[in-house]
């Protein structure tokens, strides 16, 4: 199934300014399209892009997220984080002009490209 427009209509629970969440994005579309050219045709989730060895997200647009769930005293703020990061993955793939994605569902997402829009 193609990841369309209408089918990203859930919003991110973070409160960040416009310019953090642009920011935030283009981070992201820079590690979609980082892994997609090296791994050409695999599956990505957020887990495999922003987790495990990557998951230390300090010096990155992405810490924001985390620092502001730790700051409203959230106890599972790595997860909340999670589930912000993916909304905005989503975001980012729907909104993206020059490639289409394919999203497996499962308990974690995974999406793959597919092509040239």
């Amino acid at each position: 199934m193609s990841i369309l427009n209408s089918s990203v209509s859930k919003k991110i629970s973070v409160k960040l300014s416009l310019n953090e969440i642009n920011e935030i994005k283009l981070y992201i579309k820079g590690a979609v399209d980082g892994f997609c050219n090296i791994n050409n045709g695999e599956t990505f989730s957020v887990r495999r892009l922003f987790g495990g060895n990557n998951g230390n997200w300090n010096g990155t647009p992405l810490q924001a997220i985390y620092n502001y769930y730790v700051s409203v005293c959230e106890d599972n703020a790595k997860e909340k984080s999670a589930i912000d990061v993916g909304v905005l993955l989503k975001q980012v793939l729907s909104d993206d002009v020059y490639w289409e994605y394919e999203l497996i569902k499962g308990y974690t997402n995974e999406y793959r490209r597919i092509g040239r829009k």
